[in-house]
């Protein structure tokens, strides 16, 4: 779950002259103005279809309220950490260890979480996240199965790892594991408290233990919580992680997608690296890319938000930055159903314009922490309903153009449709106009499934509708097997 955490604001930038041809900052500008070009490849949303996986979602009691929404990838889990499949420490004269070390473990919760996900044909991700305190010798601990110090008992924490990773790595008849999350906001408030080189010791010994126990995992990391432009910005906690030797052999990256407490906002997502102390801090994800770059990671890397949403009740701004919410009314606690579905719906359009390739909700119904749904009221004008509407927006589509400013307060997103068509997501973030319906389009859908003929202006607002047109031409195949005839 998410960690509040105070967010300092950056050093201001000393003014600079313009360099001349001979002055020694003039290397230092070209090098970053083409570091600023080598970016823009990070900027752009994936140019393959959008896939099922792309919308994930978190429920903390997955066999009895599970989405009534489509989703494709659930996780994480909740108390089914270490801390709670081993309170107790393994006994025997062997112990640190697996050789006459009796290690008892009750995999209940988790296979729960697993034969859900299974059941509905979608994988699961499980995340690291506490240990228990015979592990950490008492430190850190808010309860016996929750341990934020540093794992002093190593050798055991690597026989849990294997045991783990082997149960669920569907051979051995209790399903399948897919990936694996290495922290869980382990620089917030709440989070880690040992020191760098603790952590990147358990980490890295953690990702050698999955890999040997199911070389088919994916493994994420590491993961800053909800103010990536803070932990994500140069020399801050992701770059301190890898310059004291931190493992880089992570096939996605990790990030929670909170808005700033000064930014309750969609919006926030895209853009440039502007940090959180700013007055308008925006791009967190560029801010992710900025990272990689700087890190030596490759750019194909996939990013994935594993937790996320509008978050509780201390958020006071929902969707209000940029006009059209309330300045003292979050999402969560909200009554208006609009501004709901105007966050969700925005939210999950620029997560993946800005490059993100899986988008995981928290959560389903919580009841207080990103309520999607109470379950038994997910009504045509919710939040579900945006997020199910949007999902049939998306899924198989391609995103042609990112979601950007067309003019004004005016967003649009273009997109080629699973059978071709092309189509336009637009909203205006500061409330209801007019909107001049450009020729290709005929059509429009809204967030409640309702399609209306399109003439040549459609009034919208802080939701967007999409806009619908016909079929994209495409070029001729080239002929095969040709044969030449000689006369």
């Amino acid at each position: 779950m998410y960690r509040l955490c105070s967010v300092l604001p950056p050093p201001e930038a000393p003014c600079r002259t313009a360099p001349r041809l001979w002055n020694p900052l003039f290397s230092a500008t070209v090098f970053a103005i083409g570091l600023l070009f080598s970016l823009h490849a990070y900027s752009q949303a994936p140019s393959t279809p959008v896939p099922s996986t792309f919308f994930g979602m978190t429920s903390i009691v997955p066999s009895s309220e599970y989405p009534t929404v489509s989703i494709g990838n659930f996780g994480k889990e909740s108390a089914a950490e270490w801390g709670y499949i081993e309170p107790n420490a393994p006994t025997g004269g062997g112990c640190p260890g697996t050789a006459n070390c009796a290690h008892t473990y009750n995999w209940s919760t988790l296979d729960s979480y697993v034969s859900t996900a299974a059941a509905h044909g979608i994988p699961f991700m499980w995340t690291w996240d506490y240990a228990p305190s015979w592990a950490t010798g008492g430190a850190g601990c808010g309860s016996s199965a929750r341990c934020t110090g540093n794992i002093t008992d190593l050798a055991d924490m690597d026989a849990f790892v294997q045991a783990l990773v082997t149960r669920y790595d569907g051979n051995h008849g209790h399903g399948t594991i897919q990936a694996y999350e290495t922290g869980n906001e382990v620089w917030s408030s709440g989070g880690f408290t040992g020191t760098m080189s603790q952590l990147v010791t358990i980490i890295n010994r953690m990702v050698r233990d999955i890999r040997a126990a199911n070389p088919n995992a994916k493994v994420g990391g590491p993961v800053g919580e909800g103010a990536p432009d803070y932990y994500y910005v140069s020399g801050g906690k992701i770059d301190q992680f890898f310059a004291a030797g931190g493992t880089k052999d992570f096939n996605f990256i990790t990030f929670h997608g909170y808005p700033h407490h000064s930014d309750d906002s969609p919006e926030y997502l895209v853009g440039s690296c502007v940090p959180s102390g700013s007055s308008d801090g925006h791009g967190e994800v560029a801010c992710i890319k900025a990272m990689m770059a700087r890190n030596g990671i490759p750019s194909s890397t996939p990013i994935w938000m594993t937790e996320g949403g509008w978050a509780d009740s201390s958020y006071s701004n929902c969707v209000n930055r940029t006009g059209g919410g309330s300045s003292t009314t979050g999402c969560e606690n909200t009554t208006n159903n609009v501004l709901k579905q105007a966050f969700v719906s925005r939210y999950m359009l620029e997560m993946w314009s800005a490059g993100v390739s899986r988008a995981n909700w928290y959560d389903w119904g919580n009841r207080g922490w990103g309520t999607l749904c109470v379950p038994g009221s997910c009504g045509a004008t919710t939040a579900a309903s945006a997020w199910q509407q949007v999902y049939n927006w998306m899924v198989g589509s391609t995103m042609t153009t990112p979601c950007a400013i067309e003019s004004g307060s005016i967003w649009t997103c273009g997109l080629t449709l699973s059978g071709g068509t092309q189509a336009l997501a637009v909203w205006n973030t500061s409330g209801s106009s007019g909107y001049p319906v450009p020729s290709a389009y005929t059509q429009y859908s809204d967030l409640s499934g309702n399609t209306n003929s399109a003439g040549s202006s459609v009034t919208i607002d802080i939701t967007p509708i999409l806009l619908r047109g016909g079929v994209v031409a495409t070029a001729p195949k080239p002929p095969t097997s040709l044969r030449i005839v000689v006369q």
